[in-house]
């Protein structure tokens, strides 16, 4: 049985659209700055370590999908979070819980957009 890792390798396309001359730049093995003797010395062939490389910048680049967070909903103005930030800090020092100051403000709230959209309809 013969030792041919090229015939071993798994082709792998996935999300990464670099070229190989891309990844070579990225990952620092340009002629330049890697010779072919020194992969022939090791037992190895550009095309075959870019492949690897292409590999692992995919996982890298499915673990940062993974990763990202969902952003936030955002208050249709900046002021409202302030104003309900003081209610919450006015309710805290009156009751002295945070959670139940919360709950407060939020029930108020949620009661007075109620009121007001039964009155606008």
């Amino acid at each position: 049985m013969t030792d041919d890792t090229n015939s071993r390798k798994l082709k792998f396309t996935g999300s990464c659209k670099l070229s190989n001359a891309a990844l070579a730049e990225i990952y620092h093995l340009t002629e330049e700055e890697l010779s072919d003797e020194e992969l022939a010395s090791v037992g190895l062939e550009r095309n075959s370590l870019i492949d690897d490389y292409r590999h692992l910048h995919e996982m890298w680049l499915l673990s940062q999908k993974a990763q990202a967070k969902p952003e936030p909903a955002k208050l249709k103005k900046s002021y409202d979070l302030i104003w309900v930030n003081q209610l919450i800090h006015r309710f805290m020092e009156l009751n002295g819980s945070r959670g139940e100051a919360m709950d407060i403000v939020v029930n108020s709230l949620t009661k007075f957009h109620k009121k007001r959209d039964n009155t606008q309809n």
